[in-house]
């Protein structure tokens, strides 16, 4: 599948359509997950995974799984005891009369989960359509997680594409809205943080909120249990909020 494409493809159809954020964010989680693999057609994902990827409880990822498939988005088999659920992601491109995508792109697109695969978060510069189209999927990322942004405050945001990866601007907004982001200017101060820092990759982010619970867990005179680096970067972050 191309991310690009399925990713503006959705946006429209959700303007038509009600979804709770959770099953938004699933899909996202769906799509980077089928990405990892190497776009196959099936694949599977543990709950484990995919509520570590989306901060969704055990009851919510089923509630959004099961939006989705009401929406005729995914296909979902439950796995058998010890194996993971099997997931199909429905292309929107092949299904929709969409405007994000030329008449010569749709013709091309024989097979989606042939097309090369074209992450957002990973193009740190486009050009002409395929940059747009990848501003439009961060707004829509945005808005999906935290809210409606002003015109001033899209141009902001954007502005940083062209000091980082799109990867780190979604990470950014991701950190946010755990933290109960509600403006712009919360996930600019997260981006100017991490550009006087250095910070070039999300595995640089990562490090960077290791080290830095480190030195909080230092002042704590009975440290808690040890949990994953993941899991308590996270708790860190929601503090933090």
């Amino acid at each position: 599948m191309d991310f690009n494409l399925e990713t503006m493809a959705f946006r429209k159809w959700a303007k038509k359509h009600k979804l709770t954020n959770s099953a938004i964010s699933l899909w996202y989680a769906l799509m980077e997950v089928n990405a990892t693999v190497g776009w196959k057609r099936k694949f599977n994902a543990p709950n484990s995974s995919l509520q570590e990827i989306t901060g969704l409880s055990k009851q919510g990822l089923i509630n959004a799984r099961n939006m989705l498939k009401e929406n005729k988005l995914i296909h979902y088999k439950k796995g058998s005891k010890g194996c993971a659920g099997e997931y199909q992601l429905i292309s929107l491109v092949q299904t929709l009369d969409s405007s994000v995508h030329s008449v010569d792109q749709a013709v091309q697109i024989v097979d989606p989960y042939r097309s090369k695969y074209l992450p957002i978060h990973r193009q740190r510069h486009g050009q002409g359509q395929e940059r747009q189209m990848d501003e439009q999927a961060i707004i829509y990322f945005y808005e999906a997680h935290i809210g409606m942004m002003s015109i001033f405050g899209r141009e902001e945001l954007l502005s940083y594409r062209d000091k980082m990866s799109d990867e780190l601007i979604l990470a950014a907004i991701e950190h946010g809205a755990d933290n109960g982001a509600r403006t712009v200017k919360y996930v600019v101060r997260i981006l100017e943080e991490w550009l006087e820092n250095g910070l070039e990759t999300v595995k640089d982010v990562l490090a960077y909120r290791k080290a830095r619970l480190k030195q909080v867990q230092k002042t704590v005179p009975f440290p808690k249990n040890k949990q994953d680096d993941y899991q308590a970067l996270f708790d860190e972050l929601r503090r933090e909020g």
